[in-house]
């Protein structure tokens, strides 16, 4: 049943991801040209356009993602998806691993399209537009010689959480807001949960940072963990020597938190609009 749970969210928001992939292209391809011009202000707009297409790409798959389950979850399209013969937590688990497919997808086709903008621009700044391969190729090379076995498994792990907690917080924000006692707002119960939990976020990783003065640093050619006082650091408006890593495990508590809860919501307290 979750297989074809997700087959359907696959085939029913296939068109709207199409259209943010396509949208995004095209607007980093023309962006592209327009930048390899170098013609004054045209080819300012162009990186503009080449570079929003990029991020957006990414950032506008989570916010259609977690619209579209808003939507299809509580409002209009609810009243289906609820009456299904399912548990509502299988249901939000089949949405949720859709999710996660739609956005890896989305960030591997947001660092293609980040090749495509450097080969746009790459004459600006000195470069020939394929010396982004071997760039890329020497920055590997680099990186393999500093960060430990560890790192590359750890890296690409860490960095699916961050970019799925967007999708995640989305979900609970939509989960939580449609609840009994917030569902008379409509849309505005989404968006106050979410608000709130932004406040709380940045809260959280700030105390993570203060709790867990520890930060990663490049030392005698490797990866070094070293202490540092990022409060006291952050009075003096300093900048660090290392990357934080007390924020890591804010995000690895709250994000299974965000899903236990929307469970909970999806089992236990679905009110529909």
């Amino acid at each position: 049943m979750v297989g074809k749970l997700i087959k359907h969210e696959a085939i029913r928001t296939s068109g709207m991801l199409l259209a943010i992939f396509g949208a995004a292209t095209l607007l980093v391809v023309l962006g592209a040209l327009a930048s390899a011009t170098r013609w004054p202000v045209v080819a300012q707009i162009g990186l503009i356009g080449a570079l929003t297409g990029t991020v957006g790409v990414l950032v506008g798959t989570q916010l259609a993602l977690g619209i579209d389950y808003w939507r299809s979850s509580y409002r209009r399209i609810g009243y289906f998806t609820q009456t299904l013969p399912v548990k509502g937590a299988t249901i939000y688990w089949a949405k949720l691993a859709w999710a996660a497919v739609a956005v890896v997808v989305a960030l591997l086709w947001a660092c293609l399209l980040g090749v495509v903008t450097f080969m746009g621009n790459a004459t600006s700044i000195g470069y020939r537009p394929l010396d982004v391969f071997q760039l890329i190729g020497d920055w590997l090379a680099a990186m393999a010689d500093v960060l430990p076995w560890w790192v590359w498994i750890a890296g690409p792990l860490l960095v699916f959480v961050f970019v799925m907690f967007t999708v995640v917080e989305y979900f609970f924000a939509a989960s939580i807001g449609s609840e009994r006692r917030l569902v008379s707002l409509g849309v505005g119960g989404p968006v106050l949960v979410w608000f709130l939990l932004y406040m709380a976020m940045q809260v959280m990783l700030m105390f993570g940072m203060v709790a867990i003065p520890l930060g990663l640093t490049v030392s005698d050619g490797g990866l070094e963990l070293v202490g540092q006082n990022f409060l006291q650091l952050m009075l003096a408006d300093s900048q660090p020597g290392s990357m934080p890593i007390g924020f890591v495990p804010v995000f690895l508590v709250v994000v299974p938190l965000l899903v236990w809860r929307t469970t909970v919501s999806w089992n236990r307290k679905v009110t529909l609009a």
